[in-house]
């Protein structure tokens, strides 16, 4: 959780539009009670980006549990543009499920949008 509120802060300071929104602990599927929290929502202005992140190796688990948060967005009546495995380092095979799952639509019929990051790609440094 830490390091999910560290690329927050990140976001919010590099993000200029006003109508920006960084949020960690977002909830989605609004309709249900025990609504779902993805790690980070981000809305630059522009696209929503959502993520899923993890301090150690993401795994298949990982990459549907983002699945669950793109889809919750949109049954709340959110357009996600996408959506960000976020590791240090990722499972064997995961790039390919991810990319197969990207050729799909989601209910509103748009692409899913999913991608592999490691948190130095998002600028921070891991230490143990």
């Amino acid at each position: 959780k830490q390091l999910g509120k560290e690329l927050a802060t990140l976001k919010e300071t590099h993000l200029r539009a006003a109508d920006k929104h960084v949020e960690t602990e977002f909830s989605v599927f609004s309709e249900i009670l025990s609504n779902p929290l993805a790690d980070l929502y981000v809305y630059d202005g522009a696209e929503v980006i959502i993520y899923e992140a993890k301090k150690y190796s993401a795994s298949v688990q990982d990459f549907y549990q983002l699945i669950m948060y793109w889809d919750g967005l949109v049954s709340d009546g959110i357009k996600p543009n996408e959506g960000v495995l976020l590791a240090p380092q990722h499972v064997k095979g995961l790039s390919l499920i991810l990319g197969n799952y990207n050729s799909r639509l989601d209910a509103n019929g748009n692409n899913y949008n999913f991608v592999l990051k490691t948190w130095e790609d998002e600028g921070i440094e891991l230490l143990d």
